[in-house]
């Protein structure tokens, strides 16, 4: 699997992403079962090693990019999110 080609700059791999290059979403299911990987929403996973890195403000960007990136028409990001993607505590 082309990771490079795949994984968001926020380290997200989407699983749309990896089915229209790979044709096949169970390596991912396989790295998450092996430990290697974190799904953080249902769609999306990040590696285990860099979400173990993040601080809990980083994790919930994450998610919500994670949201973002998986809903078929993109959703309005308000309030408390919006204020976490601007870096706002």
């Amino acid at each position: 699997m082309r990771h490079n080609e795949i994984t968001h700059k926020s380290g997200l791999v989407l699983v749309r992403d990896v089915v229209a290059i790979a044709q096949d979403d169970r390596p991912l299911r396989r790295d998450e079962s092996a430990g290697a990987r974190e799904r953080i929403r249902r769609g999306a996973y990040v590696d285990e090693a860099l979400w173990a890195a993040m601080t809990p403000a980083e994790r919930y960007r994450a998610r919500i990019m994670a949201v973002v990136r998986t809903r078929r028409r993109m959703p309005v990001v308000a309030y408390d999110s919006a204020a976490a993607l601007w870096g706002y505590p």
